[in-house]
């Protein structure tokens, strides 16, 4: 199951995207966030994973 960390890397792979907020609820999901965006943008194979899973969820 994909995270949010997961969702906000995907946006940072995206040429088509300019802007992607957080709303972390409290401190641990804003050290999450943070954590996840650390790794950078996504590898081919996390980024195929969430396209196929996207399909999979909205057909």
């Amino acid at each position: 199951m994909p995270t949010a960390g997961d969702c906000y890397r995907f946006c940072l792979s995206s040429p088509h995207i300019d802007v992607a907020l957080t709303g972390p609820r409290n401190a641990g999901e804003l050290r999450e966030n943070l954590t996840a965006l650390e790794k950078g943008p996504l590898s081919p194979e996390e980024d195929l994973f969430l396209r196929e899973f996207g399909r999979a969820v909205h057909g």
